[in-house]
C-alpha cells in the first residue's frame, strides 16, 4: 500500500517515533461514541440512526481469567505481551464460534497476515478472514498509535480498536457503524470529522472536536461500490474523478481468484462466476492510490 501523509504528519510522526514508541494498552477508562447506519432501516443515505456511547462499566471473572465488562455486554481483556484483544465467547453465545475465547483485535500483525474476526457486538457468528494491508504509526493528539489497514477498508487503531467501533459492531447487509470519537479519562484522543449535514440535520446528537486528528483522509476510502449484495456486476464510483486501473478479487482467506484491468472509461466489473459468499476486492487507480471493500455474492 502506498500512503502518503503530509510533511507536518509525517515530521511530528517521526519526532514522536525518534522519542521511542510504545505499544498502547486498551484504557478500562476509554468512552467510545459511534454512529449507527442503515440505508435499510433509515431512510436512504445519509441514513443516519443514532449514537450511542460505550464504556467500561466494571469487571468480572469466569472460570479463573478476569475480563472488564463493556456497557453493551462484551466481556474482553487484553494480553499487553502479545497485545491482543481477547473476548469471551462462552455463555451460550456463538460470537466465538463455539470457543470460550477468541481474539478481536491483533496488534502484533504484520502485512499480509490473516485473522478471523469475530462478530462480537451483534451477538455473534463464525465471523470472516481480514488481512492486513498496510501498517503505519499515527499521532493520535499527541499519543503515538499504531495504526492497521485491513483489507475491507477498515482501520484498526492501537489503544481503540476499530474506526467502526469498540468491536464488530454490525454483520448485517446495508447497516454500518463509524466510531465519532474516543475519549480516554475524559482526553479527546480521537475524533472523526462528522459530514457536513450531520449538524444541521441532527442537532440533538453531540459530535466531537474535528480539531483533534482522525486517520487522515488519505487512507480513507474514496470510491464508492454498489450493489452490494450483488449477483453480477459492480459498480465504482470514484469521489475525487480518478479512473481506475485494476481491480483484483480475493476470497476470505486472502487467495486471489481473478485480476482484471479496466479501461479508463470502465466503471464496472462481472461477479457472476463467482460463487456465493464474501469477497474482498482490492482496487487500484491509475494514480496509484489503492482501496480495499468486502462484498457479498448471492
Amino acid at each position: 500500500m502506498k500512503v502518503i501523509l503530509s510533511a507536518i504528519l509525517l515530521f511530528c510522526s517521526c519526532s514522536l517515533f525518534a522519542q521511542g514508541y510504545q505499544y498502547v494498552p486498551f484504557s478500562e477508562n476509554g468512552t467510545w461514541t459511534v454512529d449507527f447506519y442503515s440505508s435499510v432501516d433509515c431512510g436512504i443515505p445519509p441514513g443516519f440512526c443514532s449514537q450511542y456511547s460505550y464504556g467500561v462499566t466494571g469487571d468480572t471473572v469466569i472460570t479463573g481469567i478476569a475480563y472488564y465488562i463493556l456497557n453493551s455486554g462484551v466481556f474482553f481483556r487484553e494480553d499487553t505481551t502479545a497485545r491482543q484483544i481477547i473476548v469471551y465467547g462462552g455463555g451460550g453465545s456463538n460470537m466465538c464460534n463455539g470457543q470460550q475465547e477468541c481474539v478481536a483485535y491483533d496488534f502484533n500483525l504484520n502485512i499480509g497476515d490473516s485473522l478471523l474476526v469475530p462478530y462480537v457486538m451483534s451477538g455473534g457468528g463464525s465471523g470472516w478472514y481480514q488481512w492486513v494491508v498496510d501498517i503505519d504509526t499515527v499521532d493520535f493528539n499527541g499519543s503515538l498509535r499504531k495504526v492497521f489497514g485491513l483489507s475491507d477498508g477498515n482501520h484498526w487503531i492501537e489503544g481503540i480498536g476499530g474506526d467502526n467501533g469498540p468491536f464488530q459492531m454490525c454483520d448485517q447487509f446495508e447497516r454500518w457503524t463509524i466510531l465519532r470519537c474516543f475519549s480516554d479519562e475524559d482526553e479527546l484522543i480521537y475524533s472523526e470529522p462528522p459530514p457536513s449535514w450531520y449538524e444541521f440535520e441532527y442537532p440533538n446528537y453531540p459530535y466531537c472536536d474535528s480539531s483533534v486528528m482522525s486517520i487522515p483522509s488519505n487512507r480513507k476510502s474514496r470510491v464508492l461500490w454498489y450493489p452490494n449484495p450483488v449477483n453480477d456486476l459492480v459498480y465504482f464510483d470514484n469521489l475525487e474523478e480518478e479512473a481506475i486501473a485494476n481491480v483484483s478479487v480475493f476470497d476470505v482467506t486472502g487467495k486471489q481468484i481473478f485480476q482484471i484491468a479496466l479501461k479508463p472509461a470502465d466503471n464496472r466489473i462481472s461477479l457472476k462466476s463467482l460463487k456465493s459468499g464474501v469477497y474482498h476486492l482490492y482496487v487500484e487507480t491509475r494514480s496509484g492510490k489503492e482501496f480495499n471493500f468486502k462484498i457479498i455474492k448471492e
